[in-house]
């Protein structure tokens, strides 16, 4: 836990100048403190990286790519100490929800990208459903979180953070089909696209 907070503390000053940041609504999302689930779009590994920046004072776990952890056995041990946990994109990762819904029961905080793999066109890509399962069962809310911009020196991030989506106010359903969890995903697509409009306007 500590080497987090030192990374995080020594890494800030870097953060400042790499990402020149031009940020909008974090107010939106309220206080944050446990159960909750921050999304956001995925176009960089550099993602999980703004996220945390964004909420610098908070631990995040995220699902990561199951071949991120592939690499050295120093690189695997950073991604587990920095709170990532693989998770295998070519199917639905029972292991990975079910791990996803331990943490949220410890009242931690997640960070997941819906669209399972970064966009190289800079468009959403169609959202998987293992983000509206992990919000349901858990409850969490869902904070959505839209960034547009190269990352570099000479470059800005634009961020908007929308407000708190809580799946169970559209879902009354114990065990949702997937029809119902389909039309869950159009409900969060819908407020991401309108974060992308406003964080256009930035």
């Amino acid at each position: 836990m500590l080497l987090v907070w030192f990374v995080k503390i020594t890494s800030a000053p870097f953060l400042f100048l790499y990402f020149k940041l031009r940020l909008k609504g974090k107010k939106r999302a309220g206080k944050i403190k446990g159960r909750v689930i921050i999304i956001g779009n995925h176009t960089s590994t550099w993602d999980p990286v703004l996220m945390n920046y964004v909420f610098p004072l908070k631990r995040i776990y995220f699902m990561t790519a199951q071949r991120m952890f592939t690499y050295k056995a120093i690189f695997n041990w950073f991604l587990k100490t920095m709170g990532a946990y693989p998770t295998d994109r070519q199917k639905a990762d029972l292991s990975a929800i079910e791990k996803s819904n331990e943490l949220l029961a410890k009242e931690k905080i997640l960070g997941i990208f819906p669209e399972g793999k970064r966009s190289l066109t800079g468009e959403m890509l169609p959202f998987k459903p293992g983000f509206v399962i992990v919000a349901l069962n858990s409850g969490a809310p869902i904070i959505p979180l839209y960034h547009m911009g190269k990352y570099g020196w000479f470059h800005r991030q634009k961020v908007v953070v929308g407000e708190r989506i809580y799946l169970k106010d559209y879902c009354s359903e114990e065990h949702p089909s997937p029809e119902t969890i389909a039309k869950l995903i159009d409900i969060v697509n819908v407020k991401m696209q309108e974060l992308k409009e406003e964080t256009e306007k930035l």
